[in-house]
């Protein structure tokens, strides 16, 4: 589900609700966030941004750091 050419950066899975959030690194120098059911293999959403801070921050609000 992340795209062939980003980085993985962090990943951060909630087994018990079937979810996980990835902060990858794009070639153009942005950060995605990819939002995934892993129970359906599905992508629920997926954001760009442009400072890590930002995207740190979003991804921590969809499943906090335990």
């Amino acid at each position: 589900m992340i795209p062939p050419n980003d980085i993985p950066i962090l990943r951060r899975v909630d087994a018990d609700d079937g979810l996980s959030v990835t902060l990858t690194r794009t070639l153009l120098g942005t950060w995605r966030v990819i939002f995934c059911d892993t129970d359906a293999d599905a992508v629920i959403e997926s954001r760009v941004f442009g400072s890590r801070e930002s995207a740190e921050w979003y991804a921590s609000t969809l499943i906090p750091a335990r």
